[in-house]
């Protein structure tokens, strides 16, 4: 979804009575539409929306749906503070902060009439070096148009990587290949020599 795209939560579920377990989803549906997010009471704008669902577990479904779309408010949320960090307050970044505002407030309302706990972003975990190494490895090795001086530049930059060609030891044991298969890439065609591209 996009950034300060639409925003939609599930309500509640009224059964459709057409077949057994088959449900409508009543939905809160609130749109940024590029800062006119507000009625002429000044109130934010919200749209009715409607989903059919057929299955068991609305509930569940309907909760894990919630959950996704606050974690992504939270997360636009995030990037605008970043984005004020960086730049000072301005007039749209304070109109974005309203919006996500308004929408928290109707939401955390929501959550808490129904006795459910706010979710909150997930603590990414830092990637080690031989994680950083290997992804970069992974995007380098698996493009064909991979140049020589990319590889150069992004793994055997000793300024980031202290030890390059451990780190190679760590790729070839990762990803199964031996040292004249990864050669065989015009990129890496030099690695496994003597001097300091030597893996």
């Amino acid at each position: 979804m996009s950034f300060l795209g639409k925003f939609t939560f599930n309500e509640t579920a009224l059964p459709s009575g057409a077949v057994e377990e088959s449900y409508n989803i009543v939905q809160w549906i609130f749109d940024y539409n590029h800062g006119h997010f507000k009625d002429h009471n000044n109130k934010i704008m919200i749209e009715d929306g409607l989903e059919n669902y057929s299955g068991n577990d609305v509930a569940g479904y309907m909760q894990s749906q919630n959950d996704a779309e606050y974690i992504r408010l939270l997360k636009d949320k995030k990037t605008i503070l970043n984005d004020v960090a960086e730049d000072g307050q301005t007039d749209k970044y304070e109109g974005q902060l309203e919006f996500i505002g308004l929408v928290q407030s109707r939401i955390k309302y929501l959550y808490r009439t129904n006795n459910r706990k706010l979710p909150v972003v997930p603590v990414e975990k830092r990637k080690t070096k031989q994680d950083q190494f290997l992804e970069s490895f992974d995007m380098l090795y698996n493009n064909p148009n991979s140049t020589e001086q990319a590889v150069r530049e992004v793994l055997y930059n000793y300024d980031i990587y202290p030890n390059p060609p451990a780190l190679m030891a760590y790729v070839r044991d990762q990803r199964d290949l031996t040292k004249e298969e990864i050669r065989q890439h015009p990129a890496f065609h030099f690695t496994g020599r003597q001097g300091r591209s030597s893996n």
